[in-house]
């Protein structure tokens, strides 16, 4: 029988996972009304974390007891970048991940310091450990985008900040209140339009239409075969892309990275119809022909 009584609250899943925590954390039951009044403190739920731990120290609690070792931690590094010292924040990151090898934060905040250092390879090498870690991929998604632009890779830069734009819909992180993934998801937003990739959603074109089209087609494969026109030289001055912007170079990485996946590629072909790369969307829905009939795992011949 636990002495004191305790709230289970739960938290937002980026945050969870975010922190290495289950999504439930306890809370005083006497401190309801400040929770109501001032919001959530992670001061009161680590303390509660910690009186939890000592009344029943089990393996159920793991995550709780990794938590709260990391917490002083986690101040000195907020307290770091909020002075700009990367040098002390480094060392209070690795400090935690001397706790917690497994805590995304960590990695996430270890690659914005190298980043705000300049030390753009160790700054990526670091985003993608983290992604190996989350299903909540946007902020690491926008931290790699960041990256290259600053080194002027912009298609690799579009292609992340792309991919952080769509996480959005394929985790529905828009409902969430945490800030850093609705910031993430913003900025992609606004990165885009910038870049002027993003114009408007093509919420009235019916892939069916276009699927229907590639499977009566009597060489549907050899079509999907053939190496892409270079549709986009004719469309560069409409579409007001950057210069050093391939667009069509990008549309392929995204696809070749996609390829098995069925939700991307039709909103790809969306995308790419929406862009009037009529071609190049009958291929793409060719290939989700081929998921839904066949489900095989055939390698892109696009070159």
């Amino acid at each position: 029988m636990f002495k004191k009584k305790y709230l289970l609250l739960e938290l937002d899943p980026f945050e969870a996972e975010f922190y290495h925590l289950p999504e439930l954390v306890p809370y005083f039951e006497h401190e309801q009304k400040k929770l109501e009044q001032l919001g959530f403190n992670w001061d009161i739920t680590v303390d509660a974390m910690r009186a939890l731990v000592k009344e029943e120290n089990c393996e159920e609690y793991k995550l709780f007891k990794l938590f709260i070792r990391k917490w002083e931690h986690y101040q000195r590094l907020t307290q770091s970048l909020e002075k700009q010292d990367y040098k002390d924040a480094q060392k209070a990151i690795d400090k935690i991940l001397a706790i917690d090898l497994l805590d995304p934060s960590a990695y996430f905040n270890l690659a914005y310091v190298f980043r705000m250092q300049g030390e753009y390879l160790r700054s990526e090498q670091a985003y993608h450990k983290g992604l190996e870690l989350v299903t909540y991929k946007a902020p690491f998604y926008l931290g790699l985008a960041k990256n290259y632009e600053a080194i002027g890779k912009f298609e690799d830069a579009i292609y992340f900040w792309n991919e952080a734009y769509l996480q959005d819909q394929d985790t529905n992180s828009a409902e969430s209140t945490n800030s850093i993934l609705i910031s993430a998801y913003q900025d992609a937003l606004e990165k885009l339009i910038d870049y002027r990739v993003f114009k408007t959603t093509a919420t009235t074109i019916n892939p069916k239409s276009v699927i229907e089209f590639a499977k009566s087609s009597k060489n549907s494969r050899a079509i999907y075969e053939q190496e892409l026109p270079h549709e986009i030289d004719s469309e560069s001055s409409e579409t007001g892309f950057e210069p050093d912007i391939n667009f069509e170079k990008l549309m392929r990485k995204v696809f070749e990275k996609n390829f098995n996946n069925l939700d991307r590629l039709n909103k790809l072909g969306i995308e790419l119809v929406h862009h009037k790369l009529t071609s190049f969307a009958v291929r793409v829905f060719e290939r989700v022909y081929q998921l839904v009939v066949y489900d095989d795992s055939k390698e892109p011949q696009l070159v």
